[in-house]
C-alpha cells in the first residue's frame, strides 16, 4: 500500500504557500493544544507540513504526528 503513495524523489521548494501552511498548521496545533506547535518539535512540524503540502500521507511510528489537523498518517511497520 505504501508504494501506491510514493511520489518521485524531489526537492520541495519552500514557497509562500508552504510557509503559509507552516504558520497555519502551527497556529492550529497551538489552539488545540497539540505539541507540534512547541519549539522542541519544530523539525517535526516541517516534516508534517511537507506531507500536507505534497498532499501525501506521512508514514511514521512517531506518535507526535497523531491528530495533527488534516494530516494523514500511515503507521510504520518497521520493515
Amino acid at each position: 500500500e505504501l508504494f501506491a503513495y510514493r511520489q518521485a524523489d524531489r526537492i520541495v521548494p519552500v514557497t509562500d504557500a508552504f510557509i503559509t501552511r507552516l504558520a497555519t498548521t502551527r497556529t492550529m496545533c497551538r489552539r488545540i493544544g497539540h505539541p507540534l506547535w512547541e519549539p522542541i518539535h519544530s523539525n517535526d512540524l516541517w516534516v508534517a507540513v511537507t506531507a500536507l503540502h505534497l498532499q501525501s500521507p506521512l508514514v511514521t511510528a512517531d506518535h507526535v504526528f497523531d491528530d495533527v489537523p488534516d494530516l494523514s498518517v500511515l503507521p510504520s511497520t518497521g520493515t
